[in-house]
C-alpha cells in the first residue's frame, strides 16, 4: 500500500510541472516567494544582454526533448527548462512551476513586451505553458513535440493561445 501511495505522490509531482487546472488562489509559499538574485549573471534590465544569454541559452539546449519532469539535458518540460535558464543566466531562482511562475512578476502588456518577460500559453482547457520572451515577437520555449526551440507569438498557433506576460523583477 506505501509503494503505491509513493507512487500516486512521484506522478502528481512530475503532472505538476506544466499544467494548471484554470486559477487557483495562491499558496502560503508562492505568496512569500522572494527572488534570490546570484552575482555575475546578466541583468533583465539590459535588453540587449538579456536577448544575447537566451540565444545563447536557446543553442545550448536546442532540440533537446521534452520531457515531463524534466529539468536537465537528458529532457525537460517547459517550466524547468524556464526555472533553469533564470537562474543560469540571470542568477534569478523562480519557482518550479507554472502556475507559480504565473505569480512570479507583475503583469505587462503584450505592447511592452521586452526580453526576458515569461509569456504564458493556455495550451488546452487544463494545461499552461510557459516561454521567455526574445523580442521581435519571438519566445523561447520546450515544445512538446520538437523540444527546445524558438517560435513566434504571431504564429496562428500560440497567437491564438497567447493569455498574457510577467515581468520578473532584474
Amino acid at each position: 500500500m506505501r509503494c503505491v501511495a509513493a507512487v500516486l505522490s512521484l506522478l502528481a509531482l512530475l503532472l505538476a510541472g506544466c499544467s494548471g487546472l484554470g486559477e487557483r488562489e495562491q499558496s502560503p509559499a508562492a505568496q512569500d516567494y522572494r527572488h534570490a538574485p546570484l552575482p555575475g549573471r546578466v541583468s533583465l534590465a539590459d535588453s540587449e544582454a538579456t536577448r544575447a544569454a537566451l540565444l545563447a541559452q536557446y543553442l545550448d539546449w536546442a532540440g533537446v526533448p521534452y520531457r515531463l519532469g524534466g529539468n536537465t539535458r537528458e529532457g525537460t518540460d517547459c517550466s524547468g527548462f524556464i526555472q533553469l535558464t533564470y537562474l543560469q543566466r540571470f542568477g534569478i531562482a523562480l519557482p518550479r512551476d507554472t502556475s507559480a511562475q504565473r505569480h512570479a512578476g507583475r503583469l505587462v502588456g503584450d505592447a511592452r513586451l521586452r526580453p526576458g518577460d515569461l509569456v504564458f500559453f493556455d495550451t488546452t482547457a487544463r494545461e499552461r505553458h510557459v516561454g521567455i520572451y526574445l523580442g521581435k515577437r519571438q519566445f523561447l520555449h520546450v515544445s512538446t513535440r520538437a523540444g527546445v526551440m524558438l517560435s513566434r507569438l504571431d504564429d496562428g498557433y500560440w497567437g491564438a493561445r497567447f493569455t498574457h506576460a510577467v515581468r520578473v523583477p532584474p
